[in-house]
């Protein structure tokens, strides 16, 4: 017995002076649905997206999530909400059901749903075959108007 106190305190010396484990890598700041796939090689669908802001104070960054059929397809990049944010897709031609997300993006890297009432409605837009579909997406008051703007080349 007295021979295994000396040795049992000589393995817990051993052990504090032992390299302390890295931690496990931080889990991405990033929302799990901003992790999107990249934009398509020919697109036939672009979005651009930018706000109407009072002050500097107000132009935060800020990137739009596009959802397809109810799917996540992609987002635009982060920019500031007065600069025009782009996003470009391919999508099946038809008619589509679409919604467009904002997402403050303050810090510049994860992002902060805006709630419901700022969102723009889903609407459905047309993809015609051999046509591009260009939507562009202004808001103003705030975030709480919201206008699309729909032509084709």
């Amino acid at each position: 017995m007295r021979r295994l106190v000396p040795l049992a305190l000589a393995a817990l010396w051993a052990g504090c002076a032992a390299p302390k484990p890295k931690p496990a890598p931080a889990a991405s700041t990033v929302p799990a649905a901003a992790q999107t796939p990249p934009a398509a090689a020919s697109p036939n669908f672009e979005l651009s997206s930018y706000e109407v802001v009072g002050t500097p104070e107000e132009d935060t960054l800020e990137y739009v999530q596009v959802f397809v059929d109810g799917a996540l397809q992609g987002r635009t990049e982060t920019a500031a909400r007065s600069r025009p944010k782009l996003w470009l897709g391919r999508v099946s031609e038809g008619n589509h059901p679409m919604r467009f997300e904002v997402w403050d993006s303050s810090d510049g890297v994860s992002g902060m749903r805006r709630p419901d009432d700022l969102q723009p409605g889903e609407r459905f837009f047309r993809v015609e075959p051999g046509k591009k579909t260009i939507v562009t997406l202004k808001f103003t008051d705030g975030g709480r108007q919201s206008l699309f703007y729909v032509t084709r080349d």
